[in-house]
């Protein structure tokens, strides 16, 4: 895939984000100097920012604590933040340039980001731009494209002439106006870590395996589609309040199909075609080969050769009568004895012929097979009983679990007249 270099514009110079590491999680996230032991003056700002409650990294990509080496020190401020979130993204998704790594594309960043993902304006953005502008040459030498996104009020201020003087505005070099955070990370080939909003659903990062690379199992987000594509949403915060129930009697009727039945499920998965790279088609530079694949009910499924694959999802389509749909999930390596579970949906209302759309973060290197475990979980007919058994299947979920534990919990489900469907499908290298 396509490596990205991330610089955060400071008033004095722009700041290389050179490398991000995990770090153990009863640890501060840090930010430091050219990977010395040099913590900088923004390292409380950029705990609160990563982790939780405050924080936006640990919600979107499901580890507390990092550290974040930069190549210029970053003294104060907020205006770092829209660089660190693109620069975990892409390291969430093995595509961001750390020191030394080659780069085929560059985005230049400066803005605040609040919880919501709005990029809000900062100070000093023409003052930033010009004390980058030796950089912008060496790069526009060096034949390498530029972004550069500043919160829109700030590009609104900003005189034509003097970004044409600077040439920024030019295909090589162009400078894009935000609102929000989704903006450039989906002109990056990556989705929003969240969409908050009424119809905005959510979604939770399935946890590494074992001492994989961190971007191995990690959701990318959850998106409710109907007759209109509702907004994209990620895993980054809180999950909204449970949708409410249909009243009871009114979910549920002799014409609506069973469990097994209800939903139809499958894996859609994306391929560069022949003579072309997952990164072409990542920046929609090159058309991709789609191959839907139907999932069945408790009869595994196998992908060959997932090392190629340039992206995956899961669709979840309701072919029964409207329910409240609950969805969660586990990923393992093959034959481990543990299961790391998380949940992906809670409580939401789901129309007949609606569904729910599962975009999956592809791992950096996939060296073994992994299975995902998908447990689609339809109430139809709420009852006090039923959301008690629920919060405890959730409380049980709160950790690694064993794979005759997962069985045991969906057959309890089941037994308590929930309709169940249980998924496998596996990525084998």
């Amino acid at each position: 895939m396509t490596s990205v270099r991330v610089y955060i514009a400071t008033t004095e110079g722009a700041a290389e984000v050179q490398r991000i590491t995990e770090e153990e999680p009863n640890v501060k996230s840090v930010v430091c100097l050219d990977g010395k032991a040099l913590a900088l003056p923004i390292s409380p700002d950029y705990e609160a920012f990563v982790r939780k409650p405050t924080g936006i990294l640990e919600r979107a990509y499901g580890h507390p604590a990092y550290r974040m080496d930069v190549s210029t020190a970053i003294s104060e401020g907020m205006s770092w933040q829209l660089g660190a979130l693109v620069a975990h993204a892409l390291f969430a998704a093995g595509r961001l340039a750390q020191k030394n790594d080659q780069a085929s594309q560059v985005v230049w960043l400066t803005g605040e980001v609040d919880r919501d993902l709005r990029v809000l304006p900062v100070e000093y953005v023409r003052e930033k731009l010009r004390r980058s502008g030796n950089l912008l040459a060496e790069l526009k030498a060096a034949k390498i494209p530029v972004t550069l996104g500043v919160p829109r009020r700030n590009h609104d201020e900003l005189d034509a002439g003097w970004l044409e003087k600077l040439g920024i505005g030019v295909e090589a070099c162009r400078i894009v106006p935000l609102d929000s955070a989704d903006q450039i990370l989906d002109l990056l080939g990556l989705a929003a870590p969240c969409a908050k909003g009424p119809q905005a659903a959510s979604a939770r990062a399935l946890p590494r395996v074992g001492q994989a690379r961190p971007v191995i199992g990690v959701f990318l987000g959850l998106v409710v589609i109907g007759a209109l594509l509702s907004a994209i949403a990620w895993w980054g915060y809180d999950l909204d309040p449970p949708a409410r129930a249909p009243p009871a009697g009114q979910g549920g009727g002799p014409t609506e199909k069973n469990g097994i039945n209800q939903f139809s499920v499958a894996a859609i998965e994306t391929r560069a075609q022949p003579g072309s790279t997952c990164a072409a088609v990542n920046f929609r530079s090159a058309d991709a080969v789609v191959t839907e694949i139907a999932l069945s009910n408790h009869t595994p499924i196998t992908t060959q050769d997932a090392e190629q694959l340039c992206g995956l999802r899961y669709r979840v389509s309701n072919l029964g009568g409207k329910a409240e749909v609950w969805i969660f999930g586990a990923r393992s390596a093959k034959g481990s004895s543990s299961l790391n579970t998380k949940i992906l949906a809670q409580a939401r209302l789901v129309d007949e012929d609606e569904g729910v759309l599962l975009d999956i973060r592809l791992p950096r290197r996939l060296e073994q097979p992994l299975l995902h475990r998908l447990a689609i979980v339809a109430v139809r007919n709420p009852s006090g009983d039923l959301g008690r058994r629920l919060k405890g299947f959730i409380k049980t979920l709160d950790g690694p679990i064993r794979p005759v534990e997962w069985n045991r919990l969906l057959a309890g489900l089941q037994q308590a007249g929930l309709d169940v469907v249980h998924l496998t499908h596996e990525l084998d290298p």
